[in-house]
């Protein structure tokens, strides 16, 4: 997975450098006030699902790009690592145990991790990410999904999803009946166990009816292709060029090489003439307020 993070603005005044976590751009001419103050205004903690034969392959790659922009990154595995980062988690490899590990990732963050960060970001280690969340308050009790088919929604594991601090305490403390049989759709159980106990599927679909996450890579959804695939039976979203919105937080598919030049070009890359203006940043959106993803 790759995360597109919206934490890059550019300006053409020249600016003094500071140091923080957001690792922009080495140029001068980055004014990144705005993406320091919203890293330490809204914190996320980002946990991996990978493997032990993943670190190496993926993981590592990870914290290298889209990973040190999260507050706090943890790699969900089955077994020990000599990186802190690496939590082992009492589940076994495979497929058919995505769900179990689903729920003990959780509940390990919930046990050890619930008063460092306002959002709990869950991704793959081929999913690559570029972070924004402001809109809605962490205090509310809801998640943000991007797929829908024409009965139910639920969110998309692959490209990731975002449960607020409310949302994890319920999907944790709430007696519901979670299932503990191998569920081989890990992102459909978590759907099914947040309804449960009322959490809010909110929209991911920005004001102009672009999506911020999507379950392949980026040439599946920009270029014109052939609609008879399984995908586009559920996507609520737009196609091709008009798909994403300009704050767009995940891709999924992504192989770590992709990975580094994703990141270059956020960071690296400024374009001349070009100058982005920083935008105001909405206020928090109430409960009621919240837009339900509906097909």
């Amino acid at each position: 997975m790759c995360l597109v993070s919206s934490f890059f603005m550019t300006s053409c005044s020249k600016t003094p450098r500071r140091i923080s976590n957001i690792d922009l751009s080495s140029t001068e001419f980055v004014n990144d006030s705005v993406a320091t103050t919203m890293f330490n205004k809204v914190r996320i903690l980002c946990w991996v699902m990978t493997n032990s034969e993943n670190y190496v392959k993926r993981a590592i790659h990870i914290k290298k790009t889209w990973g040190k922009r999260c507050n706090k990154l943890l790699f969900m595995s089955s077994k020990n690592h000599e990186d802190s980062n690496v939590i082992e988690l009492s589940v076994g490899e495979g497929r058919n145990q995505l769900w179990n590990k689903t729920k003990a990732a959780f509940t390990y963050i919930y046990k050890y991790h619930m008063s460092e960060a306002d959002w709990f970001l869950k991704t793959d280690d081929d999913t690559n990410s570029h972070i924004f969340w402001s809109e809605t308050s962490n205090e509310e009790k809801s998640s943000q999904t991007i797929i829908s088919n024409k009965t139910a929604v639920f969110m998309s594991g692959g490209a990731g999803y975002v449960l607020s601090k409310e949302a994890l305490k319920l999907f944790i403390t709430k007696p519901i009946p979670v299932s503990d049989f191998e569920a081989f759709y890990e992102d459909v159980e978590m759907s099914k166990s947040l309804q449960k106990v009322h959490v809010i599927e909110g929209s991911s679909l920005d004001n102009h009816g672009q999506s911020r996450f999507f379950p392949m890579q980026p040439i599946f959804h920009l270029q014109p292709l052939r609609r008879n695939n399984w995908f586009w039976g559920y996507m609520i979203h737009k196609n091709e060029k008009d798909c994403c919105a300009e704050f767009t937080v995940a891709f999924h598919y992504i192989e770590p090489n992709a990975m580094y030049i994703i990141d270059f070009l956020l960071y690296n890359i400024q374009p001349y003439g070009i100058v982005s203006r920083h935008l105001k940043l909405p206020k928090k959106i109430k409960i009621n307020n919240i837009t339900a993803a509906t097909s």
